[in-house]
């Protein structure tokens, strides 16, 4: 089962009814986790409150997704100690980030398979990807972390203006919450 399939089902994600907008998400501090920790393809997943599409997303034209490869895929497992403290870290220097320069919100941050990704709404990915760079290269964690080094971060930008991939993810929702 994939992980997508395994965090659409409908004990892990609560769907509001509440008309959601990027305001209300970006005011939330409404965190939740999601986990799967017993299974051969463990994942932890921690999404902003409410989950859904704003219905005022216009200007929002893009997604970014800034992984962090801590293991090699197929490895199957999740982040020990130390890399847990720097996804945590970073996860809150890049939520911080964006806070602060009203580009993006951080939707949510998901570990599986030796690969942790952070997923970044944007009105400018080209300038996310610089930010969330960034905020991982000043963040105090990565550098103790990585030392002189420099982590093997990736990022993927989305141009994505009408939200089709999250509304096709909605419907899954909607699909497994009445099943």
């Amino acid at each position: 089962m994939s992980i997508l399939s395994r965090l659409l089902a409908p004990r892990n994600f609560r769907m509001t009814k509440d008309a959601i907008s990027i305001a209300k998400l970006k005011q939330s501090n409404e965190w939740r986790i999601v986990s799967e920790l017993d299974d051969a393809d463990p994942y932890i997943v921690m999404h902003r409150c409410p989950v859904g599409v704003p219905a005022d997303r216009d200007g929002y034209e893009g997604f970014l997704s800034f992984q962090w490869v801590y293991d090699d895929e197929g490895s199957f497992r999740l982040a020990n100690e130390l890399e847990r403290e720097l996804i945590d870290s970073l996860t809150g220097a890049i939520n911080r980030r964006f806070e602060v320069n009203n580009i993006g919100v951080l939707l949510f941050t998901m570990e599986s398979n030796g690969l942790c990704q952070w997923i970044i709404i944007t009105t400018d990915p080209n300038q996310a990807m610089i930010e969330a760079i960034e905020a991982s290269s000043e963040n105090p964690g990565t550098k103790k972390y990585f030392g002189e080094k420099f982590g093997r971060f990736n990022t993927q930008i989305f141009h994505d203006p009408k939200w089709e991939q999250i509304k096709k993810i909605q419907r899954l929702f909607r699909a497994k919450s009445k099943s």
